[in-house]
C-alpha cells in the first residue's frame, strides 16, 4: 500500500513516534540516536512471547530506489514512500522497524522488517559513509536476511549498483565472523528492480552478480589470515530475484512480489531466528548492539574541501542527468517504433553526451580536479545507465532478427542431405552458426558506441544481452539436437527389431532347448548392438553435446556401445513379450510337432499303434511342449553384462564345453535367473521393467491349464481313431482263431477254389481279389486298395463288354443258320434285342 497521499511528511515526524496504528516505529533517528522504545513496542505487537519463532529482514540500497515500496508490497507494511510529485528526496531517515502484515492474518511466524535510509543520500553529505558503515554492521548483527535493492540497468556501474554498499556489507560481516566464528551465515538477497525476462534470463543476472560483485569484492577486501582461503559463500547464502517495473508493468510487478513472498515463506526464511535471541530479549540486544557500534566506530572523515567538491560535483552531475530524461524518452520511443537504427543512435548519443559534458565542466571545473575527473567518470556511467534501456531495445531487435535467422539456417543445415551425414556434422555446423550469430550481435553492439571529442569513449554493457542471446540460441541447438536424437533412437530401435526377427522360430523344432534358445537371444542382441554401433556411431558423435575434455571421444564411444546394447536388450524384451502374448499357441504348435509327427516328420498312423504307444507319445509331447512355460517366466540371461560385446561378463565365459554350462533344463532354470547383484549393477542402464517377470504364477497356471485341456482333447481324438479302426479290423483276431476257421471251413474253401480255378472266366477276378487282399494285409491301407480295385473293374468293363457282344453274335448265328441272300444282315443292336427277347420267352410261357 502506498502512502503517497499521507499528510505527514518525514520532516514532521517526531523522534521515536510510531506510525500506521503502532505497526511502525523509528528506532534510530537521523542523528544516530536510539529514540524508540523497542521493548514496549514489541509487547504492544504481542511479539514478546513468541520465543525464537520469528525472523528479521533488513533492506539496504540507494536513496529513492523503492526500498520501502518493496517492503510494503512484500510484507504488507506501510513504510513511508517518496511523493513523486515533489521529485526525488530522502523519505526514510534513520532506521525504522515494522511488523509484517501477513503473519497476523495467516497465523504464520511474525517477521520484523527493518527499513534503512538510502546509503547515498544527498542530505547527509560527508556523514553518509559513517552512517552506511554503522547501519550495515547493525543490520548484519540482527538480520536473518539482508536484502540489497538494486536497479537492473545499474548493474555494471559502481555507484548506482550499490557496489560500495556491498563492499561495506562484506567487510563488516567479515569483522563479525572474525570476532565470533559461530556467527550464523546471513542470507544475502539481491532484489533486481525493473528487470524483465525478455532482456536477460535471471540465471545470467545471478551469475554476473556473483562473478562481478560478490567474488570480485571478496578478492579486493583485506582478510585476516584465518579467512585467506575462504570464499564469500562461507559467510553468506546468496540469492537473486528479479522484479518488473512497478509503474511500467504493475501487474507483473505484483506477480513477482507474490512469487518472492512465496519463496520467502517456503524456502528462504529460516525456521527460527538465526541469531538465537528470544523475542523478549530482542529490544535489549538491538539497543546494546547499536551502542557498541556507535562508541567503537573509528570515523575517517575526508577534509572539508574534498567533501565540498564531492557534494557540488555530485549535485551538478545529478542536474545534468535529470535534464536528459525527456530527450532519452523521445529517443526510446523512436527505437520502439523502428525509426532509429544503431548508426543513427550512435550519432545522437555523441551529440547528447558532448553537450552534457560541456555543461558539467562549465560548473564543476572550479572544484578539485581529481574529484571533478572522478565524478565526470560517474557522469559518463550515469549517462550510460540512463541510455542503457534504449540500447537494450536496439539490441533486442537485433537479437530477435539474428535468432530467427539462426534457427532457419540450423534447420536448413539438416534438410536436403542424408540423415546420417547431417547428424555426423551437426556439432560443427551448429557451432559455426553460433559463432556467426555472436559476431553479428557484437557488430551491432559496437555500432551503438560513441567516441567523444575529449577522448572519452562510451561503450555499453552488452554481456547480459549477449549471454541471453547465446543462452537462447544454445537452447535452440539443444532443442533441435533432442529431436534428432529421438529420431536416432527410433532408427536404433528399428534396426534392433530387424536383427531380432525370427527369435522364436526354433520354439517348435525338435532340437530346441531353453539354453540354446536364450543363447540365441543373447547372440542376436549382441549382434544387433554391434551393427547399430558400426552404423550409427558417427551420427551419435555428431549429435552429442561437446564437453571439450580430453578422452571425451573415447568415453562417448564406450557410452554409445553401452547404449546400443541396452537398446538391443530392451527390444529383445519387447520381442519376448510378444512371444509370451502368444505362448499358448506356441505350446500347442510344439505339442503338435511331437504328437502328430514322428522323428522323420511323417504323420503318425494311429491305427497301427497300440494304446500304450499312444500314451507314451502323448506324455513325451506334453513334456516337450510345457517346457516353454518355465523358459519364459523371466529373462533368463544370467550371467549378463552390458560392458562386453558378447553381453557376457569377462569373468564368466559361456559356450560349448564350458564346465559352468548347465547339463539339464532343470539346472538351467535354476541358474539362468539374474541375481540381485546383477540387477543392482544393471539398474543404472536398463529400465526396471526389464527385470520384471514375463509370466507371474497366475498367468503360468492359466496358460498351463488352457494348453493342457487342448492337448488332452487332441489325445482323445487320436484314441477315438484308434478305437474305431480296431472294432472292424482283422488284426484283433488271434492266430489260433484263424487256424480254427481254416479247419472248420476247409471243405467249403476247397470247393470254392475248385470251382473258381475250373472256370476260366472267374479265374482272373479271383486272382485280382487275392492280390488286393494281400496288398491290404501287408500295407494296412484298405482305402488305397479299394480305390485301385475300382479302377481295375472299370478298365475290365471297358475292354470286356465289346468282346462279349461279338461272342454272343457268333453264338446266335451258329444256332439259327440262314442264307445270306434271303435274310438281310442285322446290326449288333438288333441282335442284342433279339437275344434279350429270346431270353424272356420261357418266362412268358411259364406265366
Amino acid at each position: 500500500m502506498s502512502l503517497l497521499a499521507r499528510e505527514e511528511s518525514p520532516s514532521r515526524i517526531k523522534k521515536g513516534e510510531t506510525l500506521d496504528g503502532g505497526q511502525l516505529i523509528q528506532i534510530i533517528d537521523y542523528d544516530g540516536d536510539i529514540v524508540g522504545d523497542i521493548d514496549a513496542w514489541m509487547k504492544r505487537q504481542n511479539l514478546a512471547d513468541v520465543g525464537f519463532n520469528y525472523n528479521v529482514i533488513t533492506i539496504l540500497g540507494s536513496q529513492s530506489s523503492g526500498k520501502s515500496s518493496l517492503m510494503n508490497a512484500l510484507f504488507k507494511c506501510n513504510f513511508q514512500v517518496m511523493d513523486h510529485v515533489h521529485g526525488h528526496s530522502q523519505t526514510t531517515k534513520g532506521i525504522w522497524l515494522g511488523r509484517d502484515g501477513i503473519s497476523a492474518a495467516s497465523n504464520a511466524p511474525p517477521c520484523l522488517v527493518v527499513d534503512v535510509e538510502g546509503i547515498d543520500s544527498r542530505e547527509r553529505g560527508e556523514d553518509r559513509q559513517t552512517f552506511e558503515h554503522r547501519s550495515a554492521l547493525f543490520a548484519l548483527a540482527l538480520t536473518d536476511c539482508l536484502c540489497i535493492n538494486v536497479w537492473y540497468h545499474s548493474l555494471g556501474n559502481f555507484t548506482a549498483s550499490g557496489y560500495g554498499l556491498l563492499k561495506t556489507v562484506m567487510e563488516v560481516n567479515l569483522e563479525l565472523f572474525a570476532q565470533d566464528k559461530n556467527t550464523p551465515r546471513t542470507l544475502l538477497l539481491f532484489a533486481v528492480r525493473d528487470w524483465a525476462e525478455v532482456m536477460t534470463p535471471l540465471e545470467v543476472v545471478k551469475e554476473k552478480i556473483a562473478r562481478e560483485y560478490v567474488e570480485r569484492i571478496w578478492n579486493e577486501i583485506k582478510k585476516p589470515a584465518a579467512y585467506e582461503n575462504s570464499t564469500p559463500y562461507d559467510l553468506f547464502d546468496f540469492q537473486v530475484f528479479g522484479l518488473a517495473h512497478k509503474f511500467m508493468n504493475p501487474e507483473q510487478f505484483d506477480r513477482d512480489v507474490a512469487a518472492l513472498r512465496e519463496m520467502w515463506r517456503t524456502s528462504l526464511r529460516p525456521p527460527r531466528y538465526s541469531r538465537h535471541v528470544p523475542a523478549d530479549g530482542f529490544a535489549r540486544y538491538a539497543t546494546s548492539i547499536w551502542e557498541v557500534i556507535k562508541e567503537q566506530e573509528q570515523l575517517n572523515i575526508p577534509n572539508q574541501k574534498e567533501m565540498l567538491a564531492i557534494y557540488r560535483c555530485q549535485e551538478i552531475k545529478t542536474s545534468v542527468l535529470s535534464s536528459l530524461a525527456g530527450e532519452v524518452s523521445a529517443t526510446q520511443a523512436k527505437v520502439q517504433q523502428g525509426q532509429m537504427d544503431e548508426g543513427a543512435f550512435s550519432q545522437w548519443l555523441q551529440r547528447v553526451a558532448t553537450a552534457a559534458l560541456a555543461e558539467y565542466m562549465e560548473h564543476a571545473s572550479r572544484y578539485q580536479s581529481d574529484v571533478c575527473r572522478r565524478v565526470k567518470g560517474e557522469l559518463l556511467e550515469g549517462l550510460t545507465s540512463t541510455v542503457q534501456p534504449v540500447v537494450d531495445g536496439l539490441l533486442s531487435r537485433a537479437r530477435d532478427a539474428i535468432a530467427n535467422d539462426f534457427l532457419e539456417k540450423l534447420t536448413a543445415s539438416l534438410a536436403g542431405r542424408l540423415v546420417l551425414d547431417a547428424w555426423s556434422t551437426y556439432n560443427d555446423s551448429s557451432a559455426e552458426l553460433l559463432r556467426d550469430a555472436q559476431q553479428r550481435f557484437l557488430a551491432a553492439a559496437r555500432a551503438c558506441n560513441a567516441d567523444l571529442p575529449d577522448g572519452s569513449h562510451i561503450a555499453f554493457s552488452t554481456e547480459l544481452v549477449l549471454d541471453g542471446m547465446t543462452h537462447m540460441l544454445t537452447k535452440d541447438i539443444e532443442t533441435v539436437r533432442d529431436k534428432q536424437q529421438v529420431q536416432l533412437v527410433g532408427l536404433l530401435q528399428t534396426t534392433c527389431d530387424g536383427k531380432l526377427i525370427g527369435v522364436a522360430d526354433s520354439l517348435s523344432s525338435r532340437g530346441f532347448t531353453p539354453l540354446k534358445f536364450w543363447e540365441i537371444c543373447r547372440s542376436k542382441a549382441a549382434s544387433a548392438a554391434g551393427d547399430c554401433f558400426s552404423m550409427f556411431f558417427n551420427a551419435h558423435r555428431g549429435l552429442s553435446s561437446q564437453d571439450g575434455t580430453e578422452g571425451s571421444d573415447e568415453s562417448r564411444k564406450v557410452e554409445f556401445e553401452i547404449q546400443c546394447r541396452v537398446l538391443a536388450l530392451t527390444q529383445l524384451r519387447k520381442q519376448i513379450e510378444n512371444v509370451v502374448a502368444n505362448l499358448h499357441v506356441l505350446i500347442l504348435d510344439r505339442f503338435q510337432t511331437f504328437f502328430s509327427y514322428d522323428e522323420e516328420d511323417q504323420p503318425r498312423q494311429w491305427e497301427s499303434l497300440s494304446p500304450e504307444q499312444l500314451q507314451k507319445i502323448f506324455v513325451e509331447a506334453k513334456e516337450q511342449a510345457l517346457v516353454l512355460l518355465p523358459t519364459f517366466t523371466c529373462m533368463r540371461l544370467h550371467p549378463l553384462s552390458v560392458a562386453t560385446p558378447t553381453l557376457v561378463p569377462a569373468s564368466a565365459p559361456r559356450g560349448p564345453g564350458v564346465p559352468s554350462s548347465p547339463s539339464s533344463a532343470s539346472e538351467f532354470f535354476e541358474t539362468s535367473v539374474l541375481s540381485e547383484s546383477e540387477k543392482c549393477e544393471l539398474t543404472p542402464f536398463l529400465p526396471a521393467r526389464f527385470f520384471s517377470d514375463l509370466l507371474d504364477a497366475l498367468q503360468t497356471q492359466a496358460t498351463h491349464q488352457k494348453t493342457l485341456r487342448q492337448m488332452q482333447q487332441m489325445c482323445r481324438d487320436a484314441q477315438m481313431l484308434q478305437q474305431g479302426r480296431a472294432a472292424v479290423s482283422w488284426r484283433s483276431v488271434p492266430l489260433w482263431g484263424w487256424l480254427v476257421l481254416l479247419a472248420l471251413g476247409w471243405n467249403e474253401l476247397a470247393a470254392l477254389l475248385h470251382f473258381v480255378t475250373g472256370n476260366w472266366i472267374l479265374l482272373p477276378f479271383f486272382l485280382l481279389t487275392v492280390v488286393a487282399v494281400a496288398a491290404a494285409v501287408f500295407t494296412g491301407n484298405v482305402g488305397v486298395v479299394l480305390a485301385s480295385f475300382n479302377h481295375f473293374v472299370l478298365l475290365a468293363k471297358t475292354v470286356a463288354v465289346p468282346v462279349a457282344k461279338q461272342i454272343l453274335i457268333k453264338a446266335l448265328n451258329a444256332v439259327e443258320p440262314q442264307p445270306a441272300a434271303a435274310r438281310p444282315a442285322r446290326s449288333a443292336r438288333e441282335i442284342s434285342a433279339s437275344a434279350l427277347g429270346g431270353a424272356k420267352a420261357p418266362e412268358t410261357i411259364s406265366r
